[in-house]
């Protein structure tokens, strides 16, 4: 008669396994057939160890859940999910309003861009034609500075001419004279006028000017909050 096999602990364990996993007794018999023969006494200890092994493992324990525990639980959800949809949805309209409003400060703010760049432009076009008539104003001031002094100077010459003349002539001269004063007089009023209308067209273009400047800085400030 031949020696019966010895089996190790690792494949007493694995045919163990085996027999467990399919639903069958595990007993030193059953373990024997599986493993194909075997001394009895050593896969009864390596059993004992397998047993031993399996209790410090406790198998997991299925419950199934009562019906009125997960009709509860589903109502409690369904509870939970709805306050949240809620929420979400109050979060979703704050946040659509507050978009909504950003963009309308935002396309206001682009509409005042606008507004003051097209002022801009009609205040330049209006300073540009200002300082136009400003220089025509200043060359006709000019010019009738030069005439006036130039009628002045003739007229200077002319009395003292006469003024070698006398008699009758003294006289026709000093009505001369007089009728020349006057005349100067007139042309230096004139000129007088020229000259403050000169003054207020300047005083004009300049308050234009910081007018310009205002927007302009008007302009880049909101740019740079855009």
């Amino acid at each position: 008669m031949g020696r019966k096999a010895l089996h190790t602990q690792e494949q007493v364990f694995e045919a163990a396994d085996h027999l467990a996993a399919s639903g069958r007794e595990v007993t030193p018999t059953t373990l024997r057939d599986a493993l194909g023969g075997g001394s009895l006494t050593t896969i009864y200890r390596h059993l004992e160890a397998w047993e031993a092994t399996c209790k410090a493992v406790p198998a997991p324990v299925s419950i199934p859940m009562p019906d009125a525990v997960r009709l509860a639980f589903e109502q409690a959800w369904q509870a939970a999910a709805t306050e949240a949809g809620k929420e979400i949805a109050v979060i979703r309209e704050k946040a659509d309003t507050e978009i909504k409003a950003t963009h309308r400060r935002l396309e206001e703010a682009v509409a005042a861009i606008g507004q003051l760049e097209s002022e801009q432009l009609a205040d330049a076009d209006r300073l540009e034609g200002l300082e136009t008539t400003l220089l025509k104003e200043r060359e006709i001031a000019r010019q009738a500075v030069i005439d006036a002094a130039t009628r002045e100077a003739g007229l200077a010459a002319t009395v003292v001419e006469l003024k070698h003349h006398s008699g009758e002539v003294v006289n026709k001269l000093t009505i001369s004279k007089q009728a020349i004063e006057a005349e100067l007089s007139e042309i230096r009023k004139e000129v007088r006028a020229l000259t403050e209308k000169l003054g207020k067209a300047t005083g004009a273009a300049d308050a234009l000017r910081s007018q310009v400047a205002e927007q302009q800085a008007t302009i880049r400030d909101l740019s740079g909050r855009r």
